[in-house]
């Protein structure tokens, strides 16, 4: 894995593919975009042996840092005072805020009900998949939504691809359902990150992200 910092800011999310030489497993990356952590896999196996000259298509994760240029959007915390007394600075303290104040319903734009937390089912090949919290919603028109939160520790980026084992669950379990999923980092104990990520393509690719800041009712912006 290679984080990577300076370079364009602008293509800071843009996903990066390349074909390189038929190789052993090997890990290898690089790039000039800002903040973007890719980890690249290519891998191969001698038991058929090809011409001269094959190449693999790369594995490739992308990973992103929060972007510190988004505006910051108000809320007033409406998390009881006792709960916030209490909760410690971890994943469900974090998923308590998102809970609390309906950040769910402010990102999708939908009604929003949280279903349950550490849902866990298996899918397919991929085994047990976990979601931090799983919430159903509808739009205005009344059509049923799936959307998953899946939370990650503010030392570490963002591994987009990871919301597509979300979206498989979903597929597996809400067939009926659209699902979106959602990725939520803490990076200020009152500032909360959203993003979005569109899971239908063959690599996960960010949407669009969002920035709470949290304020009490005695507090201004």
């Amino acid at each position: 894995m290679i984080i990577l910092q300076p370079g364009d800011f602008i293509r800071h999310y843009y996903p990066i593919t390349r074909i390189v030489p038929h190789c052993r497993r090997r890990a290898m990356g690089h790039s000039d975009l800002r903040g973007l952590c890719i980890r690249v896999w290519a891998s191969t196996s001698d038991a058929n042996p090809e011409p001269h000259g094959r190449a693999i298509q790369e594995e490739v994760t992308v990973s992103i840092w929060p972007n510190p240029r988004i505006a910051k959007q108000i809320v007033y915390d409406a998390m009881p005072g006792l709960v916030r007394l209490y909760a410690e600075r971890d994943q469900q303290a974090l998923l308590a805020k998102i809970r609390y104040n309906r950040l769910v319903d402010l990102f999708t734009g939908l009604t929003c009900h949280s279903l349950q937390s550490h849902y866990r089912s298996f899918v397919g090949i991929m085994g047990e998949v976990v979601i931090d919290e799983l919430y159903v919603g509808h739009n205005r028109m009344g059509k049923h939504f799936v959307v998953t939160v899946r939370t990650t520790d503010r030392e570490y980026p963002i591994d987009l691809d990871l919301a597509k084992r979300d979206a498989a669950l979903c597929k597996a379990r809400f067939p009926d359902m659209d699902a979106i999923c959602l990725v939520a980092q803490l990076l200020l104990p009152d500032l909360i990150a959203l993003f979005r990520v569109d899971c239908q393509s063959h690599q996960a690719m960010l949407l669009s992200e969002r920035h709470y800041l949290l304020l009490g009712a005695d507090e201004t912006a």
